[in-house]
C-alpha cells in the first residue's frame, strides 16, 4: 500500500494521539462531528462474543471499538457505529489480523478530519510469555466503515519496537 506524505502525516498524528489517549476514557473527550449518515444496511449485526473496550461520540451516534472471541481466546477486532435513533449498528467492520499473528482487538476510536481512527492492539503469539503486543492505527470511512488505511504506531520513547521475528512477519516494513 502506498501512502502519500499528507496521508502518512495524518496517520502518524493519529498514532501519536491514540498512544497518548490509550489511558484516557474517550467518553470524556470532545470530538468534532463526523457525518455517519447512510442507509442502514440490512445485515449490520455484531458478532457473537463481542466485548466493547471503548467508545466515542460521533455525529448521529457512537463509535464502539472491541473484539469478538471464541471462549475468551482468538480475538478479532471489530468496530461499529451505533445509530443514535435506532440504537442498533449502522455498520460493523472487522479489522483483519495480519498473517501469522494470533489475535487483535480494537480498544479506542476517535474522529478527526472527517475520518474515524481506531487503535488496534495485535498479539503475536497465544502464549503470553512469548507474545508481543503491537499497536496500529486504522483509518475508517465514517459513512461505510470501510478500511481506508492502516499504519503501525510508533510510540515515542519506546526503543526497538520490533524484534527480527515480528519485523519479518509484519505487513509493513520494519523501521
Amino acid at each position: 500500500m502506498t501512502i502519500d506524505r499528507y496521508h502518512a502525516s495524518k496517520l502518524m498524528l493519529a498514532a501519536v494521539m491514540a498512544a497518548l489517549l490509550a489511558a484516557v476514557p474517550l467518553r470524556a473527550l470532545s470530538v468534532e462531528p463526523v457525518s455517519t449518515v447512510a442507509p442502514l444496511p440490512a445485515k449490520a449485526k455484531l458478532p457473537k462474543g463481542f466485548t466493547a473496550y471503548g467508545s466515542a461520540p460521533v455525529s448521529g451516534g457512537e463509535c464502539v471499538a472491541g473484539d469478538a472471541t471464541k471462549e475468551g481466546i482468538n480475538g478479532r477486532a471489530f468496530v461499529y457505529i451505533k445509530d443514535a435513533g435506532a440504537e442498533q449498528p449502522r455498520w460493523v467492520t472487522a479489522v483483519p489480523v495480519p498473517p501469522h499473528w494470533y489475535q487483535n482487538r480494537a480498544t479506542h476510536c476517535f474522529a478527526m478530519d472527517g475520518s474515524l481512527f481506531v487503535l488496534v492492539q495485535t498479539d503475536t503469539n497465544q502464549a503470553t510469555s512469548l507474545s508481543q503486543t503491537l499497536l496500529s492505527v486504522v483509518e475508517l470511512s465514517p459513512v461505510t466503515g470501510k478500511i481506508v488505511a492502516s499504519h503501525d504506531a510508533d510510540v515515542p520513547g519506546v526503543p526497538n519496537k520490533r524484534n527480527p521475528f515480528t519485523a519479518r512477519l509484519a505487513p509493513y516494513p520494519a523501521k
